[in-house]
Parts: C-alpha cells; sequence; structure tokens
C-alpha cells in the first residue's frame, strides 16, 4: 500500500475577518429566509413570500452568532407599532450579559419595508446577541413588530484548521475545520504555479448563522509528469480568514504518485489495469471492481496479493479505510466487491507498489413528501425527505426547497441533511387571501468536490384552505 503522509495546520488567531448574514430580503430587496433568527412564542415569518418577520405580544426573535464570533454591527429594516401608552415593542441590545433595551413605541413605516424610516443600527456593538420582543404590561392586542430586513455583520477572529493527504495515485484531500462561519473553500498549488480553488457549497447573501460547513474536505486532481513536486495551499473561512497547509513533497512515477518527503520508492515492475475507472450501482446494492495485475512486460501475475483502501468523497472524513484484501486467480485476473453506499475512491495496491484507483458511488435520489395535502392557513406545514443513495456523504448536505413563485422555480427554504440522509422543512402559511395550490421540490445542487450531478425531487402539491 502506498505510504500515506499528511500535511496539518492548527487553527490560528487572524486579522478579525467578518461575515454578513442577511435575513427576510437581500441587499438587492429580493425575498430570503429569516432561518437565523430563534422565533419565541408568537411569531409569524412570511419572508420567503416577500413579507416579514412578525413579532405579536408575548413573542420574540433572537440573533445569536456562533461560539467565538460577536455581533460587530447591523442595519435592521423594521415597523414597530403600539397600542397603549405602554413602550411594548423593545430591541435588546446584550453584551456579555448586559442587556440594553431601545423601546420603539409606534416607529417606521409599515406601507414601505425598505423605507428609510425603518433602518435601524446598532447602538452598543460588539454585541453577543440582538432580541426582538413585544411584552405587553396591559392588553396589547394590535402591538407588532415587522421586521422586514436584516443585515447582520458577524465578527470571526478565529482561522480555520487546515489539513491535507493523499488519496490514491491521482488527489492530495484537502481539509478544513472551522467553528465560526464554516469552512468557504480550500486551494491547491502545485510547484507554486497557479492555485486551483474548489468551494464547499456556500454562497452570498448568506441566510444561516454558519453559512458553510464547519468541516469539510475536497479532492484536488494532480496531473503532473513524471519527478518530484511540492503541493501546498490554504483553507478559507466564510469570512476570509485563511490557514495555509504544506508543502508536501509529491513524488509521481509510472502514473502513480506516492507522497512521502523522506523515501522515494522505486518505480513499479507490476502494472495494475482496471476494467472500469468509474462504476455506479443502485442503493443498497453492490458492484464489482475488476482488474488484472501483470508485469511490466505484460505477463499476467496469479496468487498474488492486492491490498484494497477506499476513501469517502464528498464528507468531513478524510480517513482511508483498509478493505479486505484480495487475491488474483489464473491470468491475474481480480475482483473487489463493494456493497457501500455513498461515493468512494477505490485503490488497489500490489506488493510490489503499483496502484489503480476509481470512483465507485451509488446512485443518489432526492425525494420529498408532505405531512399533509391539504391544510388551513395558520397551520403548519412539514416537508420531510430523503437523500437516497448518499452514504456518508448525506451528513451536512444542504437541501434546497424550491417553489413556483410567479411562474418560475424560486428558492424559498433550505434544511440540511442528518447521517442516514433525511431532512425536514417546516412552514407557516399566514398571509392568504383566498384559497390556494403550492408546488414544491426538493434540490441538491451539483458544487465542487460533491461527487454527484445536481438532483431534483419529483414535485408535490399542497392545498391551503382560507376559512
Amino acid at each position: 500500500m502506498a505510504v500515506l503522509v499528511a500535511a496539518a495546520a492548527a487553527p490560528g488567531v487572524a486579522q478579525a475577518g467578518t461575515y454578513d448574514v442577511w435575513s427576510c430580503r437581500d441587499a438587492n430587496g429580493a425575498p430570503l429566509s429569516a432561518a437565523a433568527w430563534e422565533p419565541e412564542g408568537r411569531v409569524t415569518d412570511t419572508c420567503a413570500s416577500g413579507g416579514s418577520l412578525r413579532v405579536s405580544p408575548e413573542g420574540a426573535i433572537r440573533f445569536s452568532p456562533p461560539a467565538g464570533t460577536r455581533i460587530s454591527g447591523y442595519e435592521l429594516w423594521r415597523f414597530a407599532e403600539d397600542d397603549t401608552d405602554w413602550d411594548d415593542t423593545k430591541l435588546i441590545e446584550t453584551v456579555g450579559t448586559t442587556p440594553f433595551t431601545v423601546s420603539f413605541g409606534t416607529k417606521g413605516d409599515a406601507r414601505n419595508p425598505l423605507a428609510p424610516a425603518n433602518r435601524f443600527v446598532a447602538q452598543h456593538a460588539p454585541l453577543d446577541a440582538v432580541t426582538f420582543q413585544v411584552k405587553c404590561v396591559d392588553e396589547c392586542l394590535n402591538a407588532r413588530m415587522d421586521l422586514f430586513r436584516s443585515r447582520m455583520t458577524i465578527s470571526d477572529t478565529t482561522a480555520p484548521a487546515a489539513s491535507a493527504a493523499v488519496a490514491g495515485d491521482d488527489a492530495v484531500i484537502v481539509g478544513g475545520i472551522d467553528r465560526g462561519g464554516g469552512v468557504a473553500a480550500m486551494t491547491l498549488s502545485l510547484d507554486g504555479g497557479p492555485a486551483q480553488t474548489l468551494t464547499t457549497g456556500c454562497a452570498a447573501p448568506y441566510t444561516a448563522l454558519q453559512p458553510c460547513p464547519g468541516a469539510a474536505d475536497r479532492a484536488f486532481a494532480i496531473d503532473a509528469p513524471s519527478g518530484s513536486h511540492t503541493a501546498s495551499g490554504t483553507v478559507v473561512d466564510a469570512a476570509g480568514n485563511a490557514t495555509a497547509w504544506g508543502p508536501l513533497a509529491i513524488t509521481i512515477a509510472r502514473g502513480g504518485t506516492n507522497l512521502s518527503p523522506l523515501n522515494v520508492a522505486p518505480a513499479s515492475q507490476e502494472v495494475i489495469k482496471l476494467t472500469r475507472r468509474t462504476l455506479e450501482h443502485a442503493p443498497g446494492g453492490k458492484v464489482k471492481l475488476e482488474g488484472k495485475l501483470s508485469s511490466a512486460a505484460g505477463a499476467p501475475i496469479a496468487g498474488a496479493r492486492l491490498t484494497v483502501s477506499s476513501f469517502d468523497l464528498g464528507t468531513d472524513d478524510a480517513v482511508p479505510r483498509a478493505l479486505p484484501a484480495v487475491t488474483t486467480g489464473a491470468g491475474g485476473a481480480f475482483s473487489v466487491t463493494l456493497v457501500r453506499d455513498g461515493a468512494q475512491r477505490v485503490t488497489v495496491t500490489s506488493a510490489a507498489g503499483a496502484t489503480a484507483t476509481a470512483t465507485v458511488r451509488s446512485n443518489l435520489a432526492v425525494t420529498l413528501a408532505s405531512s399533509r395535502g391539504r391544510l388551513v392557513k395558520g397551520r403548519v406545514l412539514t416537508l420531510h425527505g430523503k437523500l437516497r443513495g448518499a452514504g456518508a456523504s448525506a451528513r451536512g448536505t444542504v437541501v434546497t426547497i424550491e417553489s413556483i413563485v410567479n411562474g418560475s422555480w424560486l428558492p424559498v427554504g433550505s434544511a440540511r441533511a442528518k447521517a442516514n440522509g433525511t431532512f425536514a422543512w417546516r412552514y407557516r402559511f399566514v398571509h392568504l387571501a383566498r384559497d390556494t395550490i403550492f408546488s414544491f421540490r426538493a434540490v441538491v445542487e451539483r458544487a465542487p468536490g460533491w461527487p454527484w450531478a445536481s438532483e431534483r425531487s419529483g414535485r408535490i402539491k399542497v392545498r391551503v384552505d382560507v376559512p
């Protein structure tokens, strides 16, 4: 088996980077999710359809940034209304454990969500949390606060941890871990040349507290002539903080790639040829990776023991796994039976150091179903589904929920899949004037490092009746 050598860099304290989390509307006024705000009590969310995040009496919404970060500033577009002599609508800025309260009374323009009269900026930044609250001393049935848009700027001072290791004979796996905004991208430069960049799929405008995955890895293909090479690069988080990794010494010989800064293995006198380099199978099924071992002169080698390892693609785990060894038969032929769902890079290695790799993946499908086919305005709809065939790659995968808006499919929300591939998204219908039939679908978009093409679920319909 080829020697595996890894380079790693611990997270460090960088010059403070920042990233913006937008809610309800983006910079251009287009509808966005308001999932970054945590609701409590009487809260109504119609942001995805161009409405607001409304806080009613005895309700509240709270924005708390990820651990290790702070709110360095914000802009809010809101309307507040009281119907008594009391200041029922409040905004609470928290520094550490100290709350600073701003009582709004009736403020802003309810008819024009992004009017200058609705804009409000931070007063006590940097902050540890921001809370909208409508709390009555006496009856205040008509009091409310509408959040039409928010831009929360998060200060993230900690750079990500970075690592790099070889996978098979034609790739370097770069991994990162970040506790703030998450890992946004990785880069690799070979021999000081132009850097390749692979992203983790998160893109602005960010709508989540941690918009990028907390841990991720990506495979960089190595395409270089035989000889000694050096690889290095960076891992970058959502705030732009970067941690360098490398250098890694890479020796390429006869099409194989070995990483070793201390020893250079002699060129193998054996050759492994695979029947196919890419294999697919049905979820829960199995597939056979077949090949042949021969000498450099082409003579078949029978009775040779071959080691087999695999490496999951599109996951947060960059550790190769040993699989059962196989022995070549008459004519040097061998086969490896693979039964693992997901996507993996499988490497077969001879005792003399010959290697060959193949990508094996199960077919991916996205399913979507509704908790109800018909419901009444004001009730909560739950859409649930599953990534079938994703295996270990499913965990943390972003699933976008789309609906037909003005004749086009547009994102209205998102969910993250669990380790078993399941996901769920909830929505409460509030502002409807007539009975309406909604169409939904779930989408997993192709992204660098994701080993499948974009996949969409079938279309489902939900009817919402207005009493």
